[in-house]
């Protein structure tokens, strides 16, 4: 928890004065920037784009009790959404999900999963609940924090088919109309700029 209010306080620093954030990557030790928004750098309002960071490996369990690993991203593109049922704009996101999920559920070079710390039993509860349609998994929260370098919730990023991360963003809206309109005009613009190569 510290983590993530220190990275907070650290983009809403820079924000105002305009300078680069670095974050201590979790597991290599190793310094990322996070860009200004200001100078139109990669952002996190906007996303980060291209960031040359490998999705690092992971294992969690599916709604039926299969293992998920890293190794199931290979050769497609993939959209992760990060969210726990008590976040709030997690939640608000659920329907637009579905509907990108819908979207490209059938283009044979694509996949989505969702990923959450949420136990099984209660990942049934939720999917009914909000209906969704989409496929969940399972993983530790110490792993996930890892995965979303401890940007917090929702975090969304989408995974080439070379297991890059093409596209990340965190943070999200309370409200629908906003949320369905960033995801069709950033989440399926960013999807169809690596499915579709011009």
């Amino acid at each position: 928890m510290k983590k993530i209010l220190a990275a907070f306080l650290l983009l809403v620093c820079a924000n105002a004065i305009g300078q680069d954030v670095v974050s201590t990557d979790s597991v290599s030790g190793k310094n990322i920037v996070l860009m200004d928004p200001i100078r139109g750098k990669a952002v996190s309002q906007n996303g980060y784009v291209d960031t040359k960071l490998t999705f690092r490996d992971f294992a969690g369990t599916t709604m039926d009790g299969k293992i998920f690993t890293q190794d199931s991203l290979k050769n497609k593109v993939t959209f992760i959404n990060f969210w726990f049922e008590h976040c709030a704009p997690c939640v608000a996101e659920f329907d637009a999900l579905n509907s990108l999920y819908n979207k490209y559920r059938n283009n044979p070079g694509f996949q989505f999963i969702s990923i959450t710390y949420e136990k099984n039993q209660d990942i049934k509860r939720i999917a009914k609940k909000y209906h969704m349609d989409y496929p969940v998994i399972s993983v530790e929260s110490d792993k996930i924090y890892q995965l979303i370098y401890n940007l917090g919730f929702p975090t969304n990023i989408i995974v080439d088919q070379s297991g890059k991360i093409s596209f990340m963003i965190s943070g999200g809206s309370l409200e629908k109309e906003r949320i369905q309109q960033a995801f069709d005009k950033i989440f399926s613009k960013q999807i169809d700029r690596i499915l579709l190569p011009q």
